[in-house]
């Protein structure tokens, strides 16, 4: 309900508008949204097994699926996620 309103203040206040909101948030809302899909599949298809194993799993495909969905979706909108990785991975990479 009180998203109109932040959507009114942000452009106000620091100039950002509705659709840039909106294409900022849209790449990893699809991720999470593939995420959850997945995520719950593979819940489904998972009977019989130890609930601490299952929260292990489900953790495990919940990461993995979000990061395919966000490469993938990375490479569709040119949106920057590979240069980022690439810094996050090349800092761990040197020694300090």
């Amino acid at each position: 309900m009180a998203l109109p309103v932040d959507l009114f203040l942000m452009r106000r206040l620091i100039g950002v508008g509705p659709r840039r909101v909106t294409r900022e948030l849209a790449v990893p809302f699809t991720a999470s949204a593939g995420m959850a899909v997945t995520t719950l599949f593979v819940r489904e298809s998972v009977v019989g097994v130890p609930a601490l194993a299952e929260l292990v799993l489900l953790v495990a495909v919940g990461v993995l699926s979000y990061l395919v969905f966000l490469l993938g979706l990375d490479r569709q909108f040119s949106w920057g996620l590979r240069g980022n990785l690439r810094a996050v991975t090349g800092a761990f990479g040197r020694s300090g």
